[in-house]
């Protein structure tokens, strides 16, 4: 049956004890005071509808397990280690001092769980984060796509969801894996400007992204500039998007505006790729075997990381709302 945090706290805190060491405006201080509102009970009974059974830990505290576990790309002994040792964890989950944590094969448990959820928002995950605006602002959506190194298995290309707002954030966004260059929409219209540099700039995902009637700024990809050694002597070979591809690289000579749209945009959506792909100054390598599995860590992993950013803008309520306080 499903376990529910209580309200009182117990003799040895943590939070009581220890919380003023935990540095504010961070991930550990933020699931402290609002892990319960940001992953309700009701968001995870449908887990749990035999209603039998020794009650589970609590759904908030697993939850917020996973968030920093994706956020620290740690193992799952790691992850149980730093529950059981860890102040700010212990901070952070509820637990307290003398709290002896949990076995690792408990992160299994709650993975699978989530995992067969009929809800899309909590499949393999938990935290799906919605946008939040600042005031007077337009949101921007970007996805890209990236790689990272597979455990045991060929390398597996996963698309990445990020935001850059000028006067906002989106926290958050389910994957991408079918769209391999940059994305961002403006306003209420769904066309969009997908920002690709070359290696994305094939005639196909152009012809695509035009039959979807939106706008490639895309570097155009250089033209091979060397002699055949062919017996035959040269041939020519047009592309089948020929006429595209051309078209795209006189646009590109010739329109300033579109090279420095690109100049601009290009660089927020790498450095965000950039937070989720690497950790403490390393390549992230998945962790999991298949696609679903490190489908539902990414979204994890860039939930937490974007939750992270939030914090640090100063992530706060506003007339019954969170957004991030204007600078």
């Amino acid at each position: 049956m499903q376990g529910k945090e209580r309200m009182d706290r117990e003799l040895l805190d943590a939070g009581a004890l220890a919380g003023r060491l935990v540095p504010e405006r961070s991930m550990f201080a933020f699931l402290a005071a609002h892990r319960t509102e940001l992953f309700p009970d009701t968001d995870f009974a449908d887990l749990f509808t035999s209603g039998r059974g020794r009650p589970s830990i609590p759904a908030s505290v697993m939850a917020a397990v996973l968030t920093l576990q994706a956020l620290c790309d740690y193992s799952g002994a790691e992850t149980a280690e730093a529950a059981r040792c860890d102040l700010r964890w212990k901070v952070a989950c509820g637990f307290a001092v003398d709290h002896r944590g949990f076995d690792p094969s408990t992160l299994v448990y709650w993975r699978r769980r989530l995992a067969g959820s009929a809800r899309p928002a909590a499949t393999g995950t938990g935290p799906i984060w919605h946008p939040i605006p600042r005031p007077g602002s337009s949101p921007m959506r970007a996805a890209d796509s990236g790689r990272l190194d597979g455990n045991g298995e060929p390398d597996v290309a996963a698309g990445f969801v990020a935001a850059e707002h000028p006067a906002g954030e989106q926290a958050g966004d389910s994957p991408a894996p079918a769209r391999d260059a940059t994305a961002a929409g403006e306003g209420e219209d769904d066309a969009c400007r997908w920002y690709g540099d070359s290696a994305y700039g094939t005639g196909e995902l152009r012809d695509a992204i035009r039959d979807a009637g939106d706008q490639a700024v895309i570097k155009p990809r250089p033209l091979r500039r060397q002699c055949t050694t062919a017996a035959a002597g040269p041939t020519l070979q047009l592309h089948p998007h020929d006429q595209l591809l051309r078209a795209a690289r006189a646009r590109w000579a010739a329109d300033p505006a579109l090279r420095e749209d690109y100049k601009h945009h290009r660089p927020n959506a790498e450095r965000a790729i950039a937070q989720v792909a690497t950790s403490r100054g390393r390549r992230i390598k998945l962790r999991y075997r298949g696609t679903a599995r490190n489908n539902a860590w990414l979204k994890r992993r860039a939930a937490a990381v974007n939750l992270r950013n939030l914090i640090s803008r100063g992530l706060a309520r506003q007339h019954g709302t969170r957004a991030v306080a204007a600078t």
